[in-house]
């Protein structure tokens, strides 16, 4: 509370005309209010209406990209002059720098295909084996060379040591998010859950395949981009959003099939965008 005033205190000494709550927090409504910030723009969805000046209805309907773009133009900022892309770009030195961690990225002649296999929730994770046997199928086919991302946790918990020798570069806690957007332009297609790293790769353009489960409306979360793909199981007790699937069954997910997740593979890295940009 001591950093909350005094911080308020500092807001205030600098006389602001204008603050944006974009989360409809009641706690920052309050700084705001406290703020002595004459014009007050937010959701108030907390219960913190009463401290904007100006509050909006949330848009339960709309994706999450727009919500705040909703509130910019409240406050005058035409959306057509809200940017369409969120591409993470990055410096030369760090694409050099992945590029020395990782050189066999720069083999244009090899396909890739990146696989992230976890998610923030259980309840959004497609099961591991069945990542195990389209990792085994890709190579079987050799429709491309397959680069796991994710943490070291997951490599111990799901080692693969059945793909050794072949086209597949584990890269589970040797990577970091700062190499993402670089794996992902020198690769060809990116392939996970609903998950931080599959919104990353979404923004840089390229082919993206999401397995997409019931815990939220797809609508709503789904990764932006213009070749973003989603493959669903539709439930009826979608959205939950719950953790961990209190049915215990996880159909969402479980019951998506590996043939239709191959099929789009296939299909994705057949069509000449294949290679992300760079």
């Amino acid at each position: 509370m001591k950093t909350f005033f005094s911080l308020s205190r500092q807001l205030r000494s600098r006389r602001y005309d204008l603050a944006v709550d974009f989360r409809g927090d009641l706690r920052h409504l309050l700084l705001m209010r406290l703020s002595g910030i004459p014009f007050r723009v937010g959701y108030g969805i907390t219960g913190g209406r009463f401290l904007a000046t100006h509050s909006l209805d949330y848009p339960r309907h709309a994706h999450q990209s727009q919500v705040s773009e909703i509130l910019l133009t409240r406050v005058g900022v035409p959306a057509s002059d809200a940017p369409r892309s969120v591409r993470f770009d990055y410096s030369l030195a760090q694409q050099e720098m992945t590029l020395s961690k990782f050189p066999f990225l720069e083999d244009r002649a090899v396909k890739k295909i990146v696989i992230h296999t976890g998610a923030g929730y259980p309840s959004k994770k497609w099961p591991f084996e069945k990542f195990r046997q389209v990792i085994n199928e890709v190579l079987n086919r050799e429709l491309a060379a397959v680069i796991l991302i994710g943490s070291r946790e997951e490599k111990h918990a799901n080692p693969l040591e059945e793909a050794a020798n072949r086209k597949t570069y584990d890269l589970r806690g040797e990577s970091g998010l700062e190499d993402l957007p670089v794996i992902v332009d020198f690769s060809n297609l990116y392939l996970g859950n609903d998950s931080g790293p599959g919104h990353i790769a979404a923004a840089q353009g390229g082919p993206v395949l999401i397995l997409f489960s019931g815990v939220n409306r797809s609508e709503i979360w789904r990764p932006v981009g213009p070749g973003v793909n989603l493959i669903r199981h539709e439930v009826p007790c979608s959205p939950c959003e719950m953790p961990v699937c209190p049915l215990k069954h996880q159909d969402c997910m479980n019951k998506i099939e590996l043939d239709a997740v191959m099929n789009q593979i296939t299909i994705m890295l057949s069509e000449k965008k294949g290679q992300l940009h760079v």
